[in-house]
């Protein structure tokens, strides 16, 4: 029988998840969980932006709007302000272990599994860059960040089943002991960088702004000492902190040629890939401020809990404040 996989958040990562499930080598049973089910049926199509691939179309998505009582595993994949208690209210009905591809901080991991119980949480890690154009979902799949699943000792063989569902959709994935603290440690190396992109506007408008670069570089490396007590982050992740401090020069570089750095990196980057640039910019940035001011709220609370210094931090998450909501 088909592995049944009931997605909630059918936004662009859930929905690359899904068609590439339901159209892979061993096709997976998909059910995307909805606010609402359209009276018409939507194809959905998603568009690889990097190496082959092409598009892919699943014609017939089934929507629904609650969890399916037969589904094997729900994968979650809906915006870090929105684990809330109307996700629970969704959750809690059903029996079948959770896999959130949303970043969970340990605020999150407490509640969820105060909310929904011991033993159904399995916190991932996604290896899937998305986003909707004009209908069409895009997506890279980084060579070197695999889609991880957090496995206990003690093992569940759903989460193996459904890495192998992932591999098989030609997305590379592992289940594995500590995926939890490898997602904080992860997030809490780059969230700052974006909080800055988000406050200033642009890329461009942060590396001109020597004094907000300065503030963002700050922050990022609070975030990366208080990360490490929680995980040991990604290689890419430990790199692109290093990349984006002093210390990939030395602690005696002056600030500008930081800046310098950056701004040759961001060229680099945009003549090989303009739409990744752009996308982090939209996305990282402007449309998802809700998450991350949600993302500083919550960093500042972890830093007082363990009495560590976070002026910067503060500071960037007061600038997200000031900046306000995004219509």
């Amino acid at each position: 029988m088909a592995l049944h996989v009931a997605i909630v958040g059918a936004g662009s990562l859930g929905s690359v998840f899904g068609v590439r499930l339901a159209s892979g080598k061993d096709p997976v049973r998909v059910s995307f969980v909805t606010r609402s089910v359209p009276e018409a049926v939507n194809p959905l199509r998603i568009e690889k932006v990097d190496g082959a691939g092409g598009s892919l179309v699943l014609e017939e998505p089934v929507r629904v709007t609650a969890i399916p009582q037969d589904a094997d595993v729900v994968l979650v994949c809906v915006r870090f302000e929105q684990i809330d208690a109307r996700l629970v209210g969704l959750l809690a009905p059903v029996k079948a272990p959770v896999v959130t591809m949303t970043p969970i901080f340990p605020q999150h991991r407490a509640y969820l599994d105060g909310a929904l119980g011991p033993g159904r949480l399995f916190p991932g890690m996604p290896g899937v860059v998305a986003y909707d154009r004009e209908g069409t979902y895009r997506y890279w799949l980084p060579r070197m960040a695999s889609t991880l699943i957090e496995q206990p000792e003690r093992r569940e063989p759903v989460i193996d089943k459904l890495a192998q569902a992932f591999e098989a959709a030609g997305i590379g994935s592992r289940a594995q002991a500590g995926v939890h603290a490898t997602n904080v440690a992860t997030t809490f190396t780059f969230v700052p960088v974006m909080m800055g992109i988000d406050v200033m506007g642009t890329i461009d408008e942060l590396l001109a702004d020597k004094d907000a670069l300065d503030l963002v570089l700050r922050a990022a490396n609070e975030a990366r000492q208080l990360g490490h007590e929680y995980g040991k982050p990604t290689i890419w992740a430990e790199w692109f902190v290093r990349f984006t401090s002093r210390s990939m020069l030395g602690s005696w570089a002056p600030k500008g040629m930081v800046a310098n750095s950056l701004r040759m990196a961001v060229a680099f980057a945009r003549r090989r890939s303009p739409e990744g640039v752009a996308y982090v910019e939209e996305h990282f940035g402007r449309k998802l401020r809700a998450q991350n001011l949600d993302m500083a709220e919550k960093m500042v609370e972890l830093f007082r809990e363990r009495d560590r210094p976070h002026e910067a931090m503060a500071e960037l998450r007061d600038r997200l404040r000031s900046a306000g909501s995004v219509a």
